[in-house]
């Protein structure tokens, strides 16, 4: 579980949230510049396979049921397609994941 968490502060945060915000916030827009965005799509891309490479065997990243390694992912991986603009119909896995969190009792959703 740490080893997700670590992950997603390492690696995951610091591409798929950067790229999210570069598109999302109007303050952001002049440092969104061609490369950055081709850059950041690109190891996005990479970075949410290995995503994608865990769930086709697991339902949950770590452990047989949902625990923090999941929420910390959830976030920013849930608003990776619409505020970052990754192609998520790559990631069949990713989505089924998102959408076994998005029915837990309780669940409130970003816009909620």
């Amino acid at each position: 579980m740490l080893s997700w968490m670590f992950w997603e502060q390492n690696q995951h945060e610091g591409v798929v949230a950067v790229r999210g915000a570069l598109r999302f916030y109007p303050g952001r827009a002049a440092l969104a510049t061609p490369e950055r965005m081709a850059d950041l799509l690109e190891r996005g891309h990479a970075l949410l396979a290995v995503m994608e490479q865990r769930l086709a065997a697991h339902d949950w990243l770590a452990g047989e049921r949902m625990s923090l390694a999941d929420i910390a992912l959830y976030g920013y991986t849930h608003t990776a397609g619409t505020r970052g603009g990754f192609d998520m119909a790559r990631f069949a896995r990713i989505n089924d994941w998102i959408a076994r969190i998005a029915a837990l009792p309780g669940y409130v959703g970003l816009d909620g």
